[in-house]
């Protein structure tokens, strides 16, 4: 305690930067999102070593979400989490972002070949196209 303003030195906030708050906020928006609540201190080292600024965090929170609904994550009841240091270590989320790039090309690619199907029983002018089966 300092005798003359009557503070402790802990409440100076010595050494504390600007990125340190942003570094900490980013952190906790992503650790208050993962699933397994393990090795806490190992991966916020992890982070650190990373320093992700806000866009990566935003693909991380993504690829999070999308990691969250996975069958790998989902199945007996979240077993196959990886542990938040190694998913981060290892940058998993570029890869969950990938699979889920890739689903959504499979999906489109679908959906456009219906839609392209459904246009195909339609003339240039927008009438139906039957077949007469009279004959």
């Amino acid at each position: 305690m300092d005798g003359e303003t009557g503070t402790c030195d802990k409440d100076k906030n010595i050494g504390i930067t600007e990125r340190d708050i942003e570094t900490d906020s980013l952190w906790l928006s992503f650790w208050s999102n993962y699933p397994k609540k393990t090795f806490e201190n190992e991966a916020y080292e992890a982070w650190i070593a990373l320093n992700p600024d806000e866009s990566t965090v935003e693909k991380i929170l993504y690829a999070l979400e999308i990691a969250k609904k996975s069958e790998q994550w989902t199945k007996e009841n979240g077993k196959y989490i990886n542990k938040a240091v190694n998913w981060l270590s290892k940058k998993s989320w570029e890869g969950d972002l990938q699979e889920n790039d890739s689903d959504n090309r499979s999906n489109n690619a679908a959906g456009m070949a219906g839609f392209h199907n459904a246009l195909d029983k339609y003339d240039d002018n927008g009438n139906e196209i039957t077949t007469n089966t009279d004959e």
